[in-house]
């Protein structure tokens, strides 16, 4: 799960020219148009993502499974906003994070009949 929402992550930010900028820059600038970004990621990572996304699923039952993907979903997207739009890492987000992390535990305990 966490390879697979990386994958779609590493997609969005590459799309937006936000991703690895100095190392990505002379691609950004061959590539201005936004569409052929899209274009080069659905044949790639988006593809990876795919894959690697539903392999989850099939390794466990959906309520771990479904757990593992909002966890995987609300970090990264955490670590994206951190790297890529120079928000800084508080409290807030520390809170948050590990209440969203607790709920989706909490849910799986609940689908699972109170047991682990």
């Amino acid at each position: 799960m966490f390879i697979g929402q990386s994958l779609v992550f590493m997609s969005v930010t590459f799309t937006n020219g936000k991703f690895l900028p100095s190392l990505l820059g002379g691609v950004y600038d061959a590539i201005p148009n936004v569409w052929v970004r899209i274009v080069i990621c659905l044949c790639s990572t988006y593809a990876l993502a795919n894959y690697c996304i539903p392999k989850g699923y099939s390794v466990t039952n959906a309520g771990i499974a479904g757990a593992a993907f909002m966890i995987a979903s609300c970090l990264l997207m955490v670590i994206t906003a951190l790297l890529t739009e120079d928000v800084k890492l508080n409290s807030h987000i520390i809170i948050g994070t590990i209440i969203m992390s607790a709920g989706a535990t909490y849910v799986v305990f609940g689908l699972n009949g109170g047991q682990f």
